[in-house]
């Protein structure tokens, strides 16, 4: 009787662990809050650590700087609004492109001709881009 009674058990608990592992990872992939710094930099931040300083003391307390998943989902759910201009995300990966190091402006220490990643907007449309470096742009924080 026992036996029949955990058989019984199994299709809830296996729907109570997909139902609390789509919430957990939905809560994780999409930002609960993204938006712009209150300022613009060029992409030399001179490293992780002070880019993450930086959007701190320019409008992003307790935020992060949205990589493109991040940016891409949250459009999905709550439409582009927010990107209203182009802006500094971090990049899934680094890989060389020709003209230099695609990525986060060679970790946000970039030299000459080094591009970086941007969620770009051209009328309306947002899009991932790459820009060089010496631009400046705002930067997108998520939270």
């Amino acid at each position: 009787m026992n036996i029949r009674l955990f058989f019984y058990f199994i299709p809830v608990i296996l729907i109570t662990l997909v139902a609390v592992s789509c919430i957990t990872i939905k809560g994780w992939i999409i930002p609960e809050d993204v938006k712009l710094t209150t300022s613009g930099h060029n992409g030399d931040f001179g490293g992780y650590q002070q880019i993450n300083a930086w959007i701190q003391a320019n409008g992003c307390e307790e935020y992060h700087v949205c990589d493109y998943t991040e940016v891409s989902r949250w459009m999905q759910m709550n439409g582009q609004s927010v990107i209203t201009e182009n802006c500094w995300i971090t990049s899934p990966g680094v890989y060389k492109e020709g003209t230099g190091n695609v990525g986060d402006c060679r970790g946000w220490r970039p030299i000459e001709h080094d591009v970086g990643t941007v969620m770009a907007n051209s009328g309306g449309k947002v899009f991932p881009a790459r820009h060089y470096c010496d631009q400046i742009f705002k930067v997108a924080c998520c939270k």
